[in-house]
């Protein structure tokens, strides 16, 4: 599964504007749209291992944790910083700054994610040692 969000990102990071090419867009329009294309999937990567995060947290019976890993990417972290950069960009050619919350919000659910897993993991090892002997 990883590789292939591997190479979703390499191909949309080559064929930005091939793929773009398909829709009648304007010069401002279609450079916005390559720009976002570009962007957004830089955070396939940390998106897919916050995805992983999820699995394994229903696994080790810590739902909550799954379900703030769900909640935290779009709510918590892409959609607040997503409006306080809206209010201060100004210009067509400052709307990327935007879609870099989203990289942005993928990262921080990743740390929030490990953060969560440790202690979670070293409870469950030590459950385990328990159970062994």
């Amino acid at each position: 599964m990883k590789f292939l969000r591997v190479f979703g990102l390499a191909a949309i990071e080559l064929l930005a504007e091939p793929l773009t090419g398909f829709f009648s867009l304007s010069d401002i329009p279609y450079t916005m749209c390559v720009d976002c294309m570009r962007i957004v999937s830089l955070a396939f990567i940390p998106a897919g291992l916050c995805i992983a995060f999820q699995g394994v947290f229903q696994g080790i019976e810590g739902g909550s944790r799954s379900l703030l890993i769900s909640i935290g990417r779009p709510v918590l972290f892409i959609l607040p910083v997503a409006g306080l950069l809206g209010r201060f960009v100004t210009g067509a050619e400052n709307v990327s700054i935007v879609w870099w919350t989203f990289l942005l919000g993928e990262v921080v659910t990743l740390l929030c994610a490990v953060f969560m897993y440790i202690p979670a993991a070293k409870k469950k090892i030590q459950g385990l040692k328990i159970c062994a002997e």
